[in-house]
């Protein structure tokens, strides 16, 4: 559509001809006179209004709250309504549709533009729900959802549909020559967070008011935000409007019986309405919805009106992959509506309120002079959370089932519907490669190398990418598998009792997939981009990948069948009292059961510190690593207690954030002593502060301690510790003996020590280098480089190869 004014044509045409005409006849001049009238209606808006009573029959399926199980209802305290505005502003027409429901679901929408014949497009049709809890359901097929929405009962959603369509050519009907005004300003604080008390909230009402020729309201459309969930006691099974119910009284009375005041919510994912001077029940519930009319009310009396340009955008748009894909569909309609300088985005569920903060901050910078957030709109595809509120146990992340980035997804999407484009772009030459393998040689050691570099995303991009099928096969064998054959269900629960026709995998993954989000708690953002990038290259949901990265745990709790075995290592540092020297030596061997693609990983991110870590291709947290500036960071498992699950970050993720971040052995060492919520780890850690290097082993038993070492000689594991796996006690024991006996002085002697193959053929785990040993790496910390050995086919340690982080630190 044409961006201009609908006026400006025919004015430039009527001062053109008077000055002719000053010169011509006066009937001349009045048949031009009536043309420009005629010219000018043609281009006039035309708006339509109307409302049509949608509550069904009592005994239809509440929707909106799952404890209600989907019960019927049992009465009636106030009307449901479809109300709709018909607009046109000469060029574009649509109908925008607000229904007293909890959702616009799939099988609503699909049946009304069935339904639908008419001079407007289908595409052009947006209904949106106000979200009140106490509307009905009924019209949901999938099984799942009928749990909130109650059975299903085809002829409701029909007379539903119908009645929609009653609204729509009613108001289509009623059209007539209209202006058109809008203002946004505060909402007085009746917009509250429902998570945090001193979470942010939406501060913003929004209205557009319709006026006919005569001055009369054809339509107030209030956009105000907050979950309708107000009623609650015995009416909890009524039907109500909730507060937009008193909102339509109190503006209709305000405004004339002419007027059909429309609601459209907000990115009300967290947030409810206030309790006005401590009012609670159906006192809060009417007190809130007619003060939101009266503020939209003042905010109307200083609006100027005149004529619009209106730009529909839509889009379809392919979703970001996820685990409940049974739920969720594979692309979803995304619809902008540009009314003047006032831009208003539809989302197909509720966005949290930072979303729609960012959003419209995104909008104004591009020259918007207003930005509306609606949700609940042609689609419902439950909560859309913020990346930094994703890691949280509660409702709105649970029930987010697109990743951390659906936050940057939907910017992208809904900033790719705007017709204002920034007025300077930059421009990004972005490398050929974003991953570059190499085969890392020195004599005849010879391992895999993949170099890294960009953003966070752009580096998990390149690694997921690169190991994709790799990284696919271990999700099958490792997440997929176990749930599809029942290894990871609880003992004795519903899950094992159901019968064994029934699939219950997509759910599962759904439940672990939601379940595990709490184990991303205490990751950095950068960390989490880095994932999704990584997810994302792999072809995997997010919730998928990360379920990858901790399967091991799950694995390891009670009742389950082992995937993966226990990463028991080995692992040491030599101080200056044992080499004589002011630098340590570090050694350490990772020992793990079953087939794994061994990797060295050098990182090169844009933020952050370099680092090269050694581990496998599917493994985003960290086993063995040391960063530019020489902070040495690995783990060992060492079983004391029957905890499996950490309340949040597993340890092998906070070591990679303290290795993408941390320069100081205090500060590292200051965060590993205070992560409590760790069971059942060693972690050696090395590094410098100043000048000075130190090293120390932190031990997570049943408390924290701190061990440093003793004549020199630092040990992953004390062998007098009590209660250790023996093999783990006669592994060290024979360590410090070697070491007593046989003085290491460099990197390469204790490379040598680690690697020697044991003489017996059993190869046990009592033994340094054994039948489960992946790899060796070795290093002085005065250096900026590691020397790294992997098992070869024969089961014994290869050669030994340099490999050096791509920046020198200041110690150098």
């Amino acid at each position: 559509m044409k961006n201009r004014c609908p006026l400006s044509i025919p004015f430039r045409l009527f001062r053109l001809k008077v000055n002719f005409l000053s010169r011509g006849t006066a009937l001349y001049f009045a048949a031009f006179l009536f043309i420009l009238l005629s010219a000018v209606q043609s281009w006039a808006l035309e708006a339509g209004s109307a409302k049509i009573d949608i509550t069904p029959p009592v005994g239809t399926p509440l929707n909106g709250y799952g404890d209600r199980m989907g019960r019927n209802s049992t009465s009636v305290h106030d009307p449901l309504w479809a109300r709709t505005v018909f607009l046109d502003d000469g060029e574009t027409r649509f109908f925008l549709v607000s229904l007293d429901l909890v959702a616009v679901n799939p099988e609503l929408r699909q049946r009304v533009l069935e339904l639908y014949s008419g001079p407007v497009p289908k595409e052009h049709v947006l209904l949106t729900a106000t979200h009140t809890h106490n509307g009905h359901g009924g019209m949901c097929q999938k099984l799942m959802i009928r749990n909130v929405s109650g059975r299903f009962i085809p002829a409701v959603l029909e007379a539903t549909a119908e009645k929609i369509i009653e609204s729509m050519h009613k108001a289509y009907n009623g059209r007539r020559r209209a202006a058109l005004g809008y203002a946004v300003g505060s909402n007085q604080g009746l917009s509250v967070n429902r998570r945090f008390s001193a979470g942010p909230a939406e501060s913003q009402i929004g209205v557009v008011k319709i006026e006919d020729s005569d001055g009369a309201a054809i339509a107030v459309i209030t956009n105000f935000t907050g979950h309708p969930t107000s009623v609650g006691g015995q009416d909890k099974y009524s039907f109500s409007a909730d507060y937009p119910g008193y909102y339509y009284l109190e503006m209709e009375a305000l405004a004339g019986e002419s007027c059909v005041p429309l609601f459209l919510n907000g990115a009300q994912g967290n947030q409810t309405i206030a309790a006005p001077k401590g009012k609670s029940g159906w006192d809060r519930t009417e007190a809130v919805g007619r003060q939101v009319a009266q503020i939209a009310d003042a905010l109307s009396k200083n609006m100027s009106f005149g004529d619009a340009v209106f730009k529909l955008s839509h889009t379809k748009a392919l979703l970001p992959l996820t685990l409940a894909e049974n739920l969720q569909p594979k692309e979803v309609d995304l619809y902008s509506l540009e009314i003047n300088d006032l831009l208003i985005s539809f989302f197909p569920g509720e966005p949290c309120v930072e979303i729609g903060l960012n959003l419209r901050e995104r909008a104004l910078a591009r020259g918007y002079d207003a930005h509306w957030s609606v949700g609940l709109a042609n689609d419902y595809l439950m909560y859309f959370v913020p990346r930094a509120l994703y890691p949280f146990a509660n409702y709105e992340s649970f029930m987010n089932f697109f990743g951390p980035g659906m936050e940057d997804w939907l910017y992208s999407q809904f900033e790719s519907l705007m017709s204002r484009k920034t007025l300077v772009e930059s421009i990004v030459d972005l490398p050929d490669e974003e991953a570059q393998e190499s085969q890392q040689s020195e004599g005849d050691a010879s391992f895999p190398l993949l170099t890294l570099h960009g953003s966070s995303h752009d580096i998990g991009l390149a690694r997921g990418s690169f190991f994709h099928n790799a990284i696919q096969n271990k999700y099958k064998t490792k997440v997929l598998d176990p749930v599809d054959t029942g290894q990871w269900y609880p003992t004795g629960s519903w899950w094992t009792a159901m019968p064994s026709f029934l699939n219950l995998t997509p759910l599962a993954m759904t439940a672990l997939g939601m379940g595990s989000r709490s184990l991303l708690q205490g990751l950095s953002e950068s960390y989490i981009r880095e994932m999704e990038g990584m997810a994302e290259g792999a072809g995997l949901p997010f919730d998928g990948l990360w379920l990858l990265q901790h399967a091991r745990l799950y694995s390891l709790a009670k009742d389950q069948s082992s995937l993966f075995s226990l990463p028991l290592c080995t692992m040491v540092a030599l101080t200056n009292e044992y080499t004589g020297t002011k630098d340590i030596l570090l050694g350490r061997n990772l020992d793990w059961k079953g087939d794994e693609n061994d990797y060295v990983i050098r990182m090169l991110p844009e933020e952050g510190l370099p680092s090269i870590q050694v581990g496998f291709d599917w493994n985003a947290g960290l086993m063995t690593g040391l960063n530019r500036d020489r902070l040495f960071l690995c783990l060992e498992y060492v079983p004391y207690v029957d905890t499996v699950l950490p309340e949040k970050a597993p340890l092998e993720f906070l070591l990679g954030q303290l290795l993408r971040s941390c320069s100081s052995f205090s500060e590292a060492l200051k965060v590993l002593s205070a992560a409590e919520y760790i069971k059942n780890y060693h972690v050696l850690i090395a590094g410098y502060d100043g000048e000075k290097a130190d090293a120390a082993v932190v031990e997570y038993g049943q408390s924290i301690s701190v061990r440093k070492a003793v004549k020199g000689i630092l040990t992953g594991v004390n062998p007098d510790t009590q209660g250790i796996p023996d093999e783990t006690r006669e592994r060290y024991q024979a360590l410090i003996e070697t070491l007593k006996n046989q003085p290491v002085k460099n990197r390469e002697s204790l490379g040598t020590l680690l690697t020697a193959s044991p003489m017996e053929s059993d190869g046990g785990m009592q033994h340094i280098w054994n039948h489960a040993s992946r790899h060796c790496v070795v290093l002085q910390l005065s250096q900026p480089e590691i020397m790294c050995a992997f098992k070869q086919p024969d089961g014994k340690a290869g050669s030994f190869a340099t490999l050096t982080v791509s920046e020198i630190s200041s110690h150098e």
